[in-house]
């Protein structure tokens, strides 16, 4: 299981400006026809924004922190939307409509405030996030220039630990890469159950193993399909 933003792509300006690897889709869609279908993703995104990008893969994962799962490939269920959470979205899009530098995302289930333009205002950003999850009962996540505001009691460890009950997933010794700090859940669950967390980049972290950057990750992925390949009958 692989986070998306980080971890199999650079991370960009906006959630929408990815360049993702020329390989990608192909070296995805192989892995998890060796995997007989256990590659899964857990992100921050909605599942439908990485259905786009990974065209025509629709892998089984969990989107929005775990909000949104999806057990087995196919389309994304829709998460639920509250009039509370649409009215915090059209207060923040409203404050921030002309300040430079400032993002809202309005992930349907979750709110994201990104800052990577506008270094300098993230002390606003979290504040101005801090009151939004107080106001909904949601948790407060801190992440690569975002802050995020989702349903407390999820995260990318419920989401690795539901799929792990259910099949292709099921019964097999599992690997987690990530590279922020909203993956750590994810490291721990998946270390918890005798598996492998990976993290990526150089910061502090549970995982007891390490790649580079993405373009380490797309490397090793490519040598484990070299070694699928080399003992498949």
């Amino acid at each position: 299981m692989v986070d998306f933003d980080g971890t199999l792509v650079e991370l960009a300006e906006s959630p929408e400006q990815l360049k993702p690897a020329d390989d990608l889709v192909g070296l995805l869609q192989a892995l998890s026809h060796r995997l007989g279908g256990a590659l899964g993703v857990i992100s921050g995104r909605r599942l439908e924004s990485i259905d786009r990008w990974l065209a025509p893969l629709q892998l089984p994962g969990g989107g929005l922190h775990g909000t949104q799962m999806r057990l087995s490939a196919g389309p994304a269920p829709s998460p639920r939307v509250t009039p509370e959470l649409v009215a915090q979205v059209a207060e923040l899009e409203a404050r921030y409509a002309d300040v430079p530098g400032i993002l809202v995302e309005n992930k349907g289930a979750a709110i994201a405030l990104h800052y990577r333009l506008a270094p300098d205002r993230r002390e606003e950003c979290r504040q101005a996030m801090r009151d939004v999850a107080r106001h909904l009962g949601f948790s407060l996540l801190s992440g690569h220039c975002v802050f995020e505001a989702r349903p407390a009691g999820i995260d990318k460890g419920t989401a690795l630990r539901e799929l792990a009950e259910t099949e292709p997933f099921a019964g097999r010794r599992l690997f987690f890469i990530g590279d922020d700090t909203t993956d750590e859940d994810a490291i721990r669950a998946v270390q918890g159950l005798g598996g492998v967390g990976i993290r990526v980049g150089a910061a502090q972290t549970a995982a007891r193993h390490r790649l580079t950057d993405v373009s380490a990750v797309l490397d090793w992925l490519r040598a484990s399909l070299d070694r699928f390949e080399a003992v498949a009958p």
